[in-house]
């Protein structure tokens, strides 16, 4: 908004910035008071329609859920122009994090350190798709960074993804119980070990003494 005096034979120019958050149409106006040295009026601008347009770039994801130290593991990633018209220009940008070893990606991607690159241009309806095998080496709960940079139809718009993996190292489970709490000198008794392994991929191997 704007107040002031504007003198005979000047113009005053007003901007503003707007930021839609939902897709859809808009109709914007705006709304002039003055005073004619007679009286007060009020005065509406013409209307533009703005058309917000929804998410053109899609992104779909699955990945491993139960990620355990040592045992590799798949993202698998597709993105596609959802515009029936247009095609699109995407840059992808995949940052792994340091206790996250890469063990394959496809040709197609750049690598550098942990950083994998690609620019590419989607058809209308097209898919790109890629898969990522890696490992983790230790714990820990940095995410993989997935930043989508797209432009269609001279709009630019960018998609950050973020998928916490926290791999974990399962250890045995012991349950150590006795037959009794309380007896006499003497008498036996029976001990009871009951090990659980709570790795859904590996063998656990080990060695009980009692």
């Amino acid at each position: 908004s704007w107040k002031g005096s504007l003198q005979p034979k000047y113009d005053k120019a007003c901007t503003a910035t707007i930021k839609a958050e939902n897709s859809g149409t808009y109709d914007l106006s705006g709304k002039l008071s003055y005073f004619n040295s007679l009286q007060a009026e009020n005065k509406t601008t013409d209307t533009l329609k703005i058309v917000v347009l929804p998410k053109q770039l899609k992104v779909i994801q699955d990945w491993d859920k139960n990620v355990e130290i040592k045992n590799p593991f798949h993202i698998n990633v597709s993105l596609q122009n959802r515009h029936s018209e247009e095609k699109m220009d995407v840059s992808a940008t995949i940052e792994i994090p340091s206790n996250i070893n890469i063990l394959k990606y496809p040709p197609v991607l750049n690598k550098e350190f942990n950083i994998l690159k690609r620019r590419l241009t989607l058809e209308p309806g097209s898919y790109f798709n890629y898969s990522l095998y890696l490992e983790a080496s230790s714990e820990g709960d940095g995410p993989v960074k997935q930043q989508f940079a797209y432009i269609i139809k001279n709009i630019n718009d960018v998609i950050d993804n973020y998928t916490f993996v926290n791999p974990i190292e399962p250890k045995p489970i012991i349950d150590f119980t006795s037959e009794y709490q309380e007896l006499s000198p003497g008498q036996n008794f029976i001990v009871i070990v009951k090990l659980a392994n709570p790795s859904r991929i590996k063998n656990n191997l080990g060695l009980l003494r009692i």
